[in-house]
């Protein structure tokens, strides 16, 4: 798992709010549709999320449904 700091489009995410991958803080696996540039830095769209997100991280499919096991049945 890799930070980002320009993720492309269709590029498959853990996105965060935070920047510590803490799994009790709002988080999001998915492929990211937006990037949007902004005064406060970077904000990121990821599919079917209506939420914009600050840390994106780039994951594999296996990471991605390794995170949504171990930390989904918590939230």
């Amino acid at each position: 798992m890799k930070k980002v700091k320009r993720p492309k489009l269709g590029e498959y995410v853990l996105a965060t709010r935070h920047g510590d991958k803490d799994p009790y803080d709002p988080w999001y696996v998915g492929v990211v549709v937006g990037v949007l540039e902004h005064i406060n830095g970077m904000g990121y769209y990821v599919e079917r999320s209506s939420r914009q997100w600050k840390h994106v991280w780039r994951i594999s499919k296996e990471e991605g449904a390794e995170w949504l096991k171990n930390f989904a049945k918590q939230m």
